[in-house]
C-alpha cells in the first residue's frame, strides 16, 4: 500500500489492499486463505478476520505481470447523507481505479 496505513470505519473494520501473491480464497480445499491482489475487509470485534474482499477478474494476470492492485492505499469516502452505499476507492499499477461498496465487496 506504498506506505499507507489501513483505513478504518466507524464500526472498527479495517480495509487494506494486497499486492502480488497467490489467490486461493475461493478454493474448497485447504489452504484457502491467500488473497493476493485484493481489497480486504477485516473485522476486529473478536480478533482479526477477513470478512469480505474484492479480487479483480484479472487477478492472476496482475500477479504474473507484477501489476499489484495493492500499490496504492485504500481511501474510505464520506458516507452518503442518507442510506447506503458506503464506498471506498483504490487503484493499482495497472492504472485502474476501483470504486467498491464496503457493505458488499463481492467476494
Amino acid at each position: 500500500m506504498s506506505g499507507a496505513a489501513p483505513a478504518a470505519d466507524s464500526a472498527n473494520a479495517l480495509y487494506l489492499s494486497t499486492g502480488n501473491g497467490t489467490f486461493n480464497r475461493d478454493s474448497s480445499s485447504a489452504p484457502n486463505s491467500d488473497l493476493g491482489d485484493s481489497v480486504v475487509k477485516l473485522a476486529t470485534s473478536s480478533g482479526i478476520s477477513a470478512t469480505d474482499w474484492f479480487s479483480p477478474f484479472n487477478q492472476s494476470d496482475l500477479e504474473s505481470a507484477d501489476r499489484d492492485l495493492g500499490s496504492s492505499g485504500v481511501v474510505l469516502l464520506p458516507d452518503q447523507s442518507s442510506g447506503t452505499p458506503h464506498l471506498l476507492v483504490t487503484g493499482g499499477k495497472e492504472g485502474r481505479l476501483y470504486l467498491l461498496n464496503r457493505d458488499s465487496m463481492g467476494h
